[in-house]
């Protein structure tokens, strides 16, 4: 539970049909069965965060 507590403060919620999209994009993964999950790289950008499309190409155009 230690390990859960430190993660918190990168944990977001998100509305139904955005959880929708990034299951459809397999882009969210569950942590040993638990009703956690932890979000591809590909699907966060440092620059707006959360994205229900793949954005890895996006930051490259954006520099």
């Amino acid at each position: 539970w230690n390990l859960l507590k430190q993660a918190q403060k990168y944990s977001v919620n998100v509305f139904p049909n955005v959880w929708e999209k990034l299951k459809q994009a397999d882009a969210i993964f569950p942590i040993q069965g638990e009703e956690i999950y932890y979000l591809h790289e590909r699907f966060y950008s440092d620059n707006f965060g959360l994205a229900t499309e793949d954005v890895s190409n996006m930051d490259l155009q954006l520099v």
